[in-house]
């Protein structure tokens, strides 16, 4: 499931689908010579490479993969620069709107661009090279949820969750702190209070389905950070289910949740 080939085919699938690519193909290396031979239908060449260990951090760990895209096009004789040059770029967002901010349904950090950049070639050649960059996970605890429903039943949801720069969590301390009547500055203390803004991207509707029953209920939450531990905290879901549908049959959106 979470294998470079797996990862690779399904990133090769994704841009295959993208119409506006006339062909798609892994690749090792080019030459002038291939270029030659083009023709100016836009060709996509696709290379994966496992990288360095990623920055372990929270209960993450896994191995960054890049995968290095040279998008090609050759220009037909007396074609204006400006067309072909418009035409590349609407080929390039095609691509992104396929493969940006996408997981692939895999177990992995949905992809991102890494770096693009144009590529000097030949006269009347255009090539852009696009790196997207995403995480394999080979070690992520499961988070857990558990609350009382409309007939007091227990509830449970579990769910792995990552803290990356797609889905992250932010923990503060909610002391209330103000100013007095007479201007002077003054604070009430009391136990702190934990706050996690959790964020999560691309989960599947089933788990979207059991998050919004759980919004619904409205009941007091317990939080576990990860399952196989103590509760993290007694918790209320406070603002809204702003869940979408960001992709089919995937949803994105936040819960904030204050310590009872």
């Amino acid at each position: 499931m979470r294998s470079v080939e797996t990862i690779a085919q399904a990133f090769f699938n994704a841009a295959d689908a993208v119409a506006s690519i006339a062909k798609v193909e892994f690749f090792t290396e080019f030459t002038q010579e291939d270029l030659q031979r083009l023709t100016r239908t836009p060709l996509l060449l696709i290379s994966p490479h496992m990288m360095y260990l990623a920055f372990a951090r929270h209960r993450q760990r896994g191995t960054q993969l890049l995968v290095n895209t040279f998008l090609i096009s050759r220009q037909q004789r007396l074609e204006r620069n400006q067309a072909a040059a418009l035409e590349l770029m609407g080929v390039l967002d095609d691509l992104d709107t396929a493969i940006v901010s996408n997981n692939l349904s895999l177990n992995i950090q949905p992809f991102d661009i890494y770096q693009r950049k144009a590529v000097e070639v030949e006269k009347g050649t255009s090539v852009v090279k696009t790196i997207y960059a995403t995480v394999i996970y080979t070690d992520l605890a499961t988070s857990k949820f558990t609350y009382l429903d409309s007939l007091s039943v227990l509830q449970t949801i579990e769910f792995p969750f990552v803290s990356t720069s797609f889905q992250n969590e932010a923990i503060r301390d909610t002391n209330d702190y103000d100013w007095a009547l007479d201007g002077t500055y003054k604070s009430y203390l009391r136990t702190p209070k934990m706050k996690y803004d959790l964020r999560f991207t691309l989960i599947s509707t089933a788990l979207k389905n059991q998050l919004l029953a759980m919004k619904q209920a409205g009941t007091q939450i317990t939080f576990y950070r990860d399952k196989t531990q103590a509760a993290t905290m007694t918790c209320l879901w406070s603002n809204d289910f702003n869940f979408f549908e960001e992709q089919p049959g995937r949803w994105t959106g936040s819960i904030i949740l204050h310590e009872s």
